[in-house]
């Protein structure tokens, strides 16, 4: 027999709960589940954010960094 169960982690009992499940390999398995990113959202990358970034200080301080 198999219980599925969500748990919330934002919580203190709830990632203490997690981790005692954790401990007991043998008998349970979590599996986590990540939100998903609606696309409406912009997702950017390190390197997308780094290029904004540089750009904003670039117009700012009035120079020419560039990689």
């Amino acid at each position: 027999m198999t219980v599925t169960t969500e748990v919330d982690v934002m919580r203190p009992a709830g990632r203490k709960l997690v981790r005692t499940i954790e401990q007991h390999k043998n008998v349970a398995k979590v599996n986590y589940s990540y939100p998903n990113i609606e696309n409406s959202q912009n997702t950017y990358t390190t390197d997308d954010v780094f290029n904004m970034c540089t750009d904003i200080l670039n117009e700012h301080y009035g120079t020419n960094f560039a990689i």
